[in-house]
This record gives C-alpha cells, sequence and structure tokens, in this order.
C-alpha cells in the first residue's frame, strides 16, 4: 500500500515537472517573438535559478533581446548584473 502511494506521488511530480516544462517553452516562445515582458521575465529566471539552474550567460542573453526590442530598463540590467558577476 505505501509503494502505491509513493508511485502515485511521484507520477504526479513528474506530471508536474512536465506540465512546467511545456508552459516555459510557450513562453521562451513569446519571448523569442520581442514580447519584453517575457524576455525580462527569462532573465530574472535564469538570474535567481526560479524554476531552473542559474546562468548567467542566458540572464545576458534575455536582457540584451529586451534592451534590443525597446526596454530602456534592460540596459541597466545588463549593466549592473555585468558588475555583479565580475
Amino acid at each position: 500500500m505505501l509503494i502505491l502511494l509513493l508511485l502515485l506521488i511521484l507520477l504526479g511530480l513528474l506530471y508536474y515537472k512536465d506540465e512546467r516544462i511545456e508552459k516555459n517553452l510557450e513562453k521562451e516562445k513569446a519571448a523569442k517573438n520581442r514580447n519584453i515582458k517575457v524576455q525580462n521575465n527569462f532573465a530574472f529566471l535564469y538570474k535567481n535559478g526560479k524554476g531552473t539552474e542559474k546562468n548567467l550567460e542566458k540572464v545576458f542573453y534575455w536582457y540584451q533581446k529586451a534592451a534590443e526590442n525597446g526596454d530602456i530598463d534592460a540596459n541597466r540590467r545588463l549593466f549592473l548584473n555585468f558588475f555583479q558577476f565580475l
């Protein structure tokens, strides 16, 4: 009985993880389509390791994309993050 309960919990966790991955892929598609808000959110998530591993390269990539698409604050964030990670 305990084994069955553990298996059900494991299946639930796997489903939850797959659902999060699918949602992240949808958001990444929106980010690539010049959605500045989503681009900034991706940079924040990668900077803080929320739902993903910390990845400085991706932080700079997404802030740069947001800056290229007209987000003035993204330029400031690029500058601040550059000096923070030296």
